[in-house]
């Protein structure tokens, strides 16, 4: 798929939400073009004030949208009784003891 440069597609991931970091890069992407269009001539125009208030608008949307994700994420692991954290039990010779129910090689740490 091509896509062109400055179009606005977001990248989907599961039931066509955009992921938390995909909103992360947009919002970072915007940004930076608030920063460009803030400190160009055009930025005392209608236009130029026009476009700087439409980007402010996708910026705080997105955030939004962040903050609602991170909401979810941690209200469903409140109900599942995950945290979050690790809570590894280790064994008396400094390896770490398996649970019972967890089965080796099916659990990956995705935030390392």
């Amino acid at each position: 798929m091509t896509v062109a440069i400055g179009s606005n597609v977001s990248i989907a991931v599961g039931g066509g939400q955009p992921s938390r970091a995909a909103l992360r890069a947009e919002i970072a992407r915007y940004q930076h073009q608030l920063s460009d269009c803030v400190n160009c001539v055009s930025a005392k125009t209608l236009e130029g004030k026009a476009h700087i208030q439409e980007l402010s608008d996708k910026i705080s949307v997105d955030q939004q949208r962040v903050k609602q994700i991170e909401a979810h994420q941690s209200s469903a692991n409140e109900a599942t009784g995950r945290s979050g954290t690790s809570s590894a039990t280790y064994n008396g010779s400094g390896g770490a003891d398996q649970s019972a129910s967890a089965v080796r090689g099916t659990q990956v740490n995705v935030f390392a």
